[in-house]
């Protein structure tokens, strides 16, 4: 299995979906987030939770609801 390590997104959104798409083309199965995606968002917060969806990873919903709970 490939894995991807992913962190320090900070809100980054056009970043992130270049590492997203980097993700996708190179087969990788499984992406772990050790976090820090939301705080310090310097860039409109629901572009972030746009591309995060559409990554289809598991814990795209479950950051954003503890994201929406903790701001």
């Amino acid at each position: 299995m490939r894995l991807a390590v992913i962190s320090d997104i900070h809100g980054e959104c056009f970043a992130l979906d270049q590492v997203i798409q980097d993700i996708r083309r190179q087969g990788i199965e499984q992406v772990v987030c050790l976090g820090i995606t939301f705080r310090h968002i310097p860039y409109n917060v629901n572009e972030l939770f746009r591309i995060i969806r559409a990554s289809g990873r598991p814990y795209a919903e479950e950051a954003i609801s503890i994201y929406r709970r903790e701001n």
